[in-house]
């Protein structure tokens, strides 16, 4: 839960966000599906279908620019 701002209307909401349905990825709990409220009301509903994990990332994503 945390106070957030309407992006449409520039107005403040309370969102709520309840992650469900957790499931195994590459060893890792994952939520698979997540329900977002604004102000109690649902906004977004998503569920993932696949989540995967690299084992190891390339150095050379954490170089400076």
């Amino acid at each position: 839960e945390r106070p957030t701002k309407d992006g449409a209307t520039g107005k403040d909401v309370n969102e709520e966000v309840f992650f469900t349905n957790y499931k195994d990825a590459d060893g890792i709990k994952v939520a698979m599906k997540y329900v977002i409220k604004w102000n109690g009301k649902p906004q977004a509903d998503v569920e993932i279908i696949d989540a995967k994990y690299e084992e190891k990332l390339d150095e050379k994503l954490f170089v400076k620019p």
